[in-house]
């Protein structure tokens, strides 16, 4: 079959994000390392030259891969805990859907330990907006809760959080060589949910941990 051409790219036409969608299905299927160009040309139906129109290397293409589930992921945390009503419940699930997401976005581009560590630098470029985000979106529940605590004391509060639940997320990951099953998965969500209960706890207190 005769590879088809795309034609001008546009930063924001539905190419692109056929382009993200099909990267990612061949970095969830070769994994990081092992997935080409040229297989995700194959995906699309086009030739891989044609990919350099959009990305200059595949580095940049699974970059802009993190980036764009990332945004998905931003969204399905909004959208799942609007509708939840106290912080306790509202901030669980939070928790539960973030922790899910990560696991969903280290298994679906395929990395080992080694690509955790190389790599490093695009995973902080990427979250670097999410965590910015999602800090002012939990202080603004929070706030709503009349806490006596002010809003830098909250900010650092849900960093330390947010480090603490993704740290305990990802040593999992790479302990169990990103081949979680339910059982692991459920061990996982119950340290974190003990985490997020003492750091709830400590909202009543005078002082935040730090």
């Amino acid at each position: 079959m005769e590879k088809k051409k795309p034609g001008r790219p546009s930063k924001n036409d539905s190419r692109r994000v056929e382009i993200l969608e099909k990267a990612a299905n061949c970095f969830t299927q070769f994994g990081f390392n092992k997935t080409t160009l040229d297989d995700i040309g194959d995906a699309l139906g086009f030739n891989k030259a044609a990919l350099y129109y959009y990305f200059k290397n595949k580095e940049e293409l699974f970059s802009n891969v993190m980036k764009y589930e990332l945004a998905r992921l931003w969204d399905k945390l909004r959208l799942e805990t609007l509708e939840i009503k106290g912080l306790e419940n509202k901030m669980l699930k939070y928790i539960e859907i973030r922790t899910n997401g990560w696991i969903a976005l280290v298994k679906l581009n395929g990395l080992s330990k080694d690509n955790l560590i190389n790599l490093n630098d695009t995973f902080s470029i990427a979250i670097m907006s999410f965590r910015s985000n999602e800090v002012e979106y939990l202080s603004d529940i929070i706030q709503s809760e009349k806490t006596k605590h002010s809003n830098a004391e909250i900010n650092k509060f849900l960093n330390n959080l947010l480090d603490v639940q993704s740290y305990i997320t990802m040593s999992g990951i790479l302990l169990e060589n990103i081949d979680l099953d339910a059982k692991k998965l459920a061990e996982i969500k119950v340290k974190k949910n003990l985490v997020l209960m003492y750091y709830l706890n400590a909202l009543k207190s005078d002082k935040l941990p730090v």
